[in-house]
């Protein structure tokens, strides 16, 4: 479980725990800032870990706005288009705009160099493969 609020989750369950909080005063949606930037090679580091076990539950308060960067993030990763991210994106509940995930994706523009931080490859590959696994 992947929390991405302030708070820390309650450890009910049996399964691992990891916890990215970013302060409330900082705009998510700007990729371009070296603290968001920062944050999320952190949390997509995460999915270098080929023990990582699936499926893999990202959250946060509402679920829209710090969750659909960082799955924004992984579909980047694994290949998917950004008009396919950005109409996935704009499903979501509550207050969506066009405009925040396109700023999100728009400063997130060359991952090779963005996410600098973790194995791209490594990633592609322990996704590739649960996939595989499912089916």
């Amino acid at each position: 479980m992947i929390n991405l609020r302030n708070g820390a989750d309650s450890e009910l369950f049996q399964i691992d725990y990891f916890h990215f909080p970013m302060a409330n005063k900082v705009e998510k949606y700007d990729t371009s800032q070296k603290e968001v930037r920062v944050w999320l090679n952190e949390i997509i580091k995460t999915f270098e870990n080929s023990n990582l076990k699936f499926p893999v539950l990202v959250h946060c308060l509402s679920g829209k706005d710090r969750t659909g960067i960082v799955v924004a993030a992984i579909l980047l990763i694994i290949g998917i288009e950004k008009e396919i991210i950005i109409e996935e994106y704009l499903l979501s509940d509550g207050e969506v705009k066009l405009e925040w995930i396109q700023l999100a994706l728009n400063g997130m523009q060359n991952i090779d160099n963005y996410f600098n931080r973790v194995d791209l490859e490594k990633i592609r590959e322990n996704l590739q493969e649960t996939l595989m696994k499912q089916k």
